[in-house]
């Protein structure tokens, strides 16, 4: 079941499972969906794709629909990167409601300084692609 998933929509594309674009030129390899949209809407859905989803002992590759992937959510342009975060915290009000969001980028870039956002969009990007968060009151 879960390849299905991972086929129509569902891999959690990052620095550690990236995937692999073939088209009639080369490839390419993206590393968050922001990216990867962007390519397949240049490129249509005549390329292939294949996410990589690395083992402790073998990685596994799994067959993953162009179609399914270029009409996927994607976060805001100055926030593609929030795949990769190594921790995400949200912040909501009193009544539940949002209030903001911090993330620390991952390892892969050098300036690690925490990035805050009150940005609506961001949050529910962050819930609806089932990135792992913490709330906070």
């Amino acid at each position: 079941m879960i390849s299905h998933d991972f086929e129509h929509g569902k891999f959690p594309i990052c620095r550690r499972a990236p995937v692999i674009c073939y088209f009639e030129n080369g490839l390419r390899i993206v590393y968050n969906r922001y990216d990867l949209r962007n390519f397949l809407e240049k490129h249509g859905t005549v390329c292939r794709c294949v996410g990589v989803w690395p083992g402790k002992k073998s990685t596994d590759c799994f067959i993953l629909s162009p179609k399914s992937y270029s009409t996927i959510n994607t976060p805001p342009e100055m926030h593609k990167e929030i795949d990769s975060a190594e921790t995400i915290s949200i912040k909501l009000d009193s009544e539940g409601a949002f209030e903001q969001l911090t993330y620390i980028p991952g390892s892969f870039v050098e300036d690690r300084t925490p990035i805050l956002s009150k940005d609506q969009n961001l949050f529910n990007y962050v819930k609806k692609s089932g990135l792992k968060f913490s709330t906070s009151l």
